[in-house]
């Protein structure tokens, strides 16, 4: 899920854009607060060692997760949709019949 080698995070492709968005979040907050290059470097340090940390790397998982399961319910959710659609279209043609039938009867009576 979240390495580290040679001092580069390496993650997979399904955390790759989390990974980027806190790291680029990261770098815009420090540029905003116009640390001292010392302080840039301890802090780029913390952050460092936090997102190589056991808490990160659950945190990231759970995220993960989260968004699996996300992806499954709404998938469950269209598969619904379809199935009331579905279920929505032939009543629609029941009820479109039995106007017919009613309309087709009484021309008959009217016809005769």
């Amino acid at each position: 899920m979240l390495c580290i080698e040679q001092e580069v995070v390496v993650t997979t492709p399904s955390h790759i854009v989390n990974v980027i968005g806190i790291l680029r979040r990261t770098i815009l907050q420090m540029h905003t607060l116009r640390l001292t290059s010392v302080e840039r470097e301890k802090k780029t340090q913390k952050v460092y060692a936090f997102i190589t940390s056991e808490p990160f790397r659950q945190q990231l998982a759970k995220i993960g997760e989260t968004a699996a399961k996300l992806g499954a319910l709404d998938v469950d959710e269209q598969q619904e949709h379809q199935r009331v659609w579905k279920k929505r279209g032939q009543l629609v043609v029941s009820l479109n019949d039995a106007h017919a039938k009613i309309e087709s009867e009484i021309g008959a009576i009217i016809e005769d």
